[in-house]
């Protein structure tokens, strides 16, 4: 499947997917990694926030497309 043949709103729903993937695992790292003394969210971005960030929005990017496949069906 190629990009260029995706709908306006399937453009717009797989731009949210990837945002939403990157919240969630800026998140999930934040929780995972917290030392649970200092519970503080404003901590710097480190390398592994990084990680996560990219890992949730590839996640974003697999869970729109098993979506649309299902849709497409």
């Amino acid at each position: 499947m190629k990009i260029p043949n995706l709908t306006q709103r399937d453009k717009s729903l797989l731009i949210i997917s990837i945002i939403l993937g990157s919240c969630i695992g800026v998140a999930a790292t934040k929780l995972i990694r917290s030392d649970g003394t200092h519970p503080d969210v404003s901590n710097p971005i480190d390398f592994m926030t990084i990680i996560g960030s990219l890992a949730g929005m590839a996640v974003g990017i697999i869970w729109f497309f098993i979506r649309k496949n299902f849709s497409d069906e």
